[in-house]
């Protein structure tokens, strides 16, 4: 079933990997209207403003990583209650315990199958 507009909800991703961004945009586009950032600090700004109803948030970014911006994204009042989901590649699922103490509710592997995301996302968050 596909959702109408203007009933959607607004996610984010803050990844730096325009052709990933591109991939989530296609997975999702019938169920969440998708904002994205390429930057922690932007993502952060997005997140503040819009209050989206998740989270994608990649750990490894230039400049501000994904963990750094986690925190800060839980220590402010707008954004603590927000779900963060992560989006790590196989080398840096080792960081997972870190995200999960900050706050994250889960994870995504990059590499693996993500063509039901937005029924693992809807799991966690219903």
């Amino acid at each position: 079933m596909v959702v109408k507009w203007f009933t959607r909800k607004n996610g984010l991703i803050i990844e730096d990997n325009s052709k990933f961004i591109e991939m989530v945009v296609d997975i999702l586009h019938d169920h969440v209207r998708l904002l994205y950032a390429t930057d922690a600090e932007k993502g952060i700004t997005i997140a503040q403003k819009k209050k989206p109803y998740f989270i994608l948030l990649d750990i490894e970014m230039p400049g501000m990583d994904g963990l750094e911006a986690l925190r800060i994204l839980k220590e402010n009042q707008r954004t603590r209650n927000i779900p963060v989901f992560m989006l790590t590649s196989e080398g840096t699922i080792g960081k997972m315990e870190d995200a999960f103490k900050l706050g994250a509710i889960g994870y995504f592997v990059k590499t693996h199958n993500l063509t039901n995301l937005y029924d693992r996302i809807q799991e966690h968050i219903g």
